[in-house]
């Protein structure tokens, strides 16, 4: 993935284990709960490669306050229906053509 920088909201029940397993596949990971409002790091999204939205275990109050925020910032956003590693990693070879 050439150090993708990735920011990736909810998935709570796998979430820490995005920050764990993810950089091995040459990916650079900040989790964020779904369940927390985006704080420092919502001023800031543009400086990662891209936004992704999982969609399970993410508050409606955060999906609205991320997607006004990447609007306001022209940065990318992706929807993941998939939570798990590899069901993500798999998403995001087809998005990011790999």
């Amino acid at each position: 993935f050439g150090g993708k920088k990735l920011l990736i909201l909810g998935g709570d029940y796998v979430g820490p284990e995005y920050q764990k397993q993810l950089p091995s596949h040459n990916l650079q990971v900040t989790w964020k709960s779904g369940f927390e409002n985006l704080g420092h790091v919502g001023e800031s999204l543009k400086n990662f490669d891209l936004i992704v939205i999982i969609l399970r275990q993410i508050s409606h109050t955060l999906l609205r306050e991320t997607v006004a925020a990447a609007e306001k910032q022209n940065a990318k956003l992706f929807y993941s229906k998939k939570r798990g590693i590899s069901g993500l990693l798999s998403e995001l070879k087809t998005f990011f053509q790999v």
